[in-house]
């Protein structure tokens, strides 16, 4: 993997995760539980073999805030990564299908997405309860989040953390 990276021009390890899990709490708020519209969505392609069209406009906003929950650091961390990442590419792959801009069969997209739920299934979307298996301080973890909910510059600095490492990913 490294030396693919490099052959692309990026350093040869990605940058280390940056956000707080506070900060991925109240990004996941706002971002629906889409596990069980892909999973029906996969069932319906597998049974029929063929793209059934669907309105994904709404499916865009997303992924801003999937990509930076994608970038938790800590404990939680990785259940966060998992569930963020594999959110967005499931919808990603949706939105393709959708747009005749996926280049495999259906067969093989179903196959992609199954991969993709087990890997969903395997992370947690952030929230306050799963802070709580993870963190002996749920007081400080709820002042954390509401700090990041009432003020709106402090999530702009992660955003453009992001931004400055997104072409080294």
């Amino acid at each position: 993997m490294r030396r693919e990276r490099i052959a692309a021009g990026k350093p040869a390890d990605p940058p280390e995760p940056f956000l707080p899990y506070a900060a991925a709490i109240v990004l996941a708020e706002n971002i629906p539980d889409y596990l069980p519209y892909i999973v029906k969505y996969t069932q319906i392609l597998n049974e029929t073999d063929e793209v059934h069209p669907i309105d994904t406009s709404k499916l865009d906003r997303y992924f801003d805030g999937l990509k930076l929950i994608g970038q938790t650091a800590g404990t939680g961390g990785r259940e966060a990564k998992l569930w963020a990442i594999f959110t967005g590419r499931a919808l990603a792959l949706i939105i393709r299908l959708n747009n005749d801009t996926y280049d495999g069969t259906v067969e093989k997209a179903v196959r992609q997405l199954h991969q993709f739920i087990r890997l969903i299934k395997m992370g947690k979307k952030p929230s306050i309860e799963h802070g709580v298996n993870h963190s002996t301080e749920i007081d400080d973890l709820k002042a954390e989040c509401e700090r990041y909910r009432s003020d709106e510059s402090l999530m702009d600095k992660w955003r453009e953390r992001y931004a400055e490492i997104e072409g080294d990913l």
